[in-house]
C-alpha cells in the first residue's frame, strides 16, 4: 500500500506540473518564447518515434497542443470564424469601454469610436492572426503531418485558415458593417440595451452564409 501511495503521488506531481505548464503556456506573452522552443524540437527531430521524450519534452508538446487549440478559432469553418471574430472583437471593444469608465484613454483597437467600428476590428483582427496565428498554426500543422489514412491532418485547418484569412481582408468591414447587431457594437454603452450575443448567433450565422459575394464594397460605400 505504501508504495503504491508513493506511486500514485508521483503521478499526481507529474499529471499537476503538466496542467500547470499548459495553462501558463496559453499566456500570449509567452507565445514567441513556446513557439520558438518547439521549433528547435520539432526541427532537432525530438518528437519522433527514435526519440524518448522526456518530461519536459512532454509538458513542452502538451502546452503547444493547448495553445494551438486556443489559437485555431479562425481555421474552423466559415461561419463559426466569424462569430469568433465578432465575439472576440466585442470583448475587445468591451475593455475599452471599462478603460473609458475609468478615465483611462482606451487602447487603440479596444476604441469602438475612434473610427468606424468595423474598421477598427477587422485591422486588429488581420494584424494578429496575420502575425500570430498563421506562422504558429504552420508550425503545428507540419507537426501533425500526415495520419495512416494518408491524409494530412492540418490541411483543413490551414486551407480554412487561408480563406477566412482573405474573405477578412477583402470583404471583413462590409461584413461586420451589414451584420445584424453591428449597430449596437458601433455605438458607446451607456444607455443601449445589448443583444446577447449567444441569442443573436442565428441571425448572424445566416448573415455570414452569404459570404463571400461576386463585389465587395469599398469603405466609403459601407458606410
Amino acid at each position: 500500500v505504501g508504495h503504491s501511495h508513493r506511486v500514485l503521488q508521483a503521478q499526481f506531481r507529474d499529471f499537476r506540473e503538466s496542467v500547470i505548464a499548459m495553462v501558463l503556456g496559453t499566456d500570449m506573452s509567452l507565445h514567441f518564447k513556446y513557439q520558438a522552443e518547439f521549433k528547435d524540437a520539432f526541427e532537432g527531430k525530438r518528437f519522433t518515434s527514435q526519440h524518448q521524450l522526456n518530461r519536459q519534452e512532454i509538458n513542452l508538446l502538451l502546452t503547444i497542443a493547448l495553445h494551438a487549440a486556443d489559437n485555431a478559432n479562425f481555421a474552423q469553418p466559415k461561419e463559426m470564424a466569424l462569430e469568433w471574430a465578432w465575439r472576440s472583437t466585442e470583448e475587445l471593444f468591451r475593455q475599452g469601454d471599462y478603460q473609458q469608465q475609468r478615465s483611462l484613454d482606451a487602447s487603440s483597437s479596444m476604441d469602438r469610436a475612434k473610427e468606424a467600428a468595423a474598421l477598427t476590428a477587422i485591422n486588429c483582427l488581420v494584424t494578429s492572426i496575420n502575425f500570430l496565428v498563421k506562422p504558429f498554426l504552420q508550425e503545428w500543422t507540419d507537426f501533425l503531418g500526415r495520419g495512416s489514412s494518408g491524409h494530412v491532418t492540418g490541411d483543413t485547418m490551414m486551407n480554412n485558415l487561408m480563406k477566412n484569412i482573405e474573405l477578412l481582408e477583402q470583404s471583413g468591414v462590409e461584413i461586420f458593417a451589414s451584420c445584424p447587431g453591428y449597430e449596437t457594437m458601433a455605438v458607446r454603452p451607456r444607455g443601449v440595451d445589448r443583444q446577447d450575443l449567444a441569442g443573436s448567433w442565428g441571425l448572424r450565422r445566416e448573415h455570414f452564409k452569404q459570404w463571400p459575394r461576386h463585389r465587395t464594397m469599398t469603405t466609403r460605400e459601407a458606410f
